[in-house]
């Protein structure tokens, strides 16, 4: 294949590009991790503690004075996902909540994304907190809330796992709050582990976990 390694970023369950590099001897590190397969077949890879940054923003918006979180979440698959929705489940037994979930396919998130939140907000008993794990899912969901004329933040607070400043900065609409999960340390982490390795030398530890950090906005900045 020309390539001495290789860096795969959100593998998918069972991934089928990370068995064919395995299999043709080429070195892999990733970027989350690949669930379905034992850790001798994805001995390498660099990641963010989800599971831990899912349960600091549920701290944050139940502090806000959440009293329903639900979660709009991206397609199932990556290691990310499955750690998020792990920690929500389990927050939700702590607290005696039934999960609000709602979980895109992928095919088309903007339709998918407001079918969604319309369903979650015209319920009986609606949320007034949403998560989601896609920033531009959040962006979707904000638009229509504010059209369905609740307000941001007393009446829907509204938080992404992703982050990025320049979806902030959108005229018109309260910033969202997210969580800075340090993407260009993920990189340099990842390629410095595959160099290590192809190096012929023994990385410190095999799995690297990158920290992270909530940023409150103006979506969450209930009184």
């Amino acid at each position: 294949m020309g390539a001495d390694g290789a860096i795969i970023v959100d593998p998918e369950v069972n991934d089928s590009t990370h068995e064919l590099f395995s299999r043709e001897g080429i070195t892999v590190v990733t970027v989350g991790r690949v669930l379905g397969v034992s850790s001798e077949e994805n001995t390498y890879w660099v990641d963010t503690d989800q599971h831990e940054t899912t349960g600091e923003l549920l701290e944050h918006l139940t502090k806000k004075g959440a009293k329903r979180i639900a979660v709009i979440s991206a397609p199932l698959g990556p290691s990310y996902v499955q750690d998020s929705l792990e920690a929500y489940t389990q927050w939700c037994q702590k607290i005696g909540q039934e999960p609000l979930l709602r979980t895109l396919g992928g095919v088309n998130f903007e339709k998918e994304t407001r079918e969604a939140t319309a369903a979650l907000i015209e319920q009986d008993d609606p949320p007034d907190a949403i998560f989601c794990h896609l920033q531009p899912v959040g962006i979707e969901v904000l638009r229509l809330t504010l059209e369905k004329g609740l307000r941001v933040p007393d009446d829907m607070m509204l938080a992404t796992m992703s982050d990025a400043t320049g979806v902030n900065e959108l005229e018109g609409l309260p910033s969202i709050t997210g969580c800075n999960l340090n993407p260009d340390e993920l990189g340099v982490r990842a390629v410095q582990l595959l160099n290590t390795v192809l190096d012929g030398e023994d990385p410190v530890s095999p799995n690297v976990l990158v920290p992270t950090e909530v940023i409150p906005r103006q979506s969450t900045n209930r009184k």
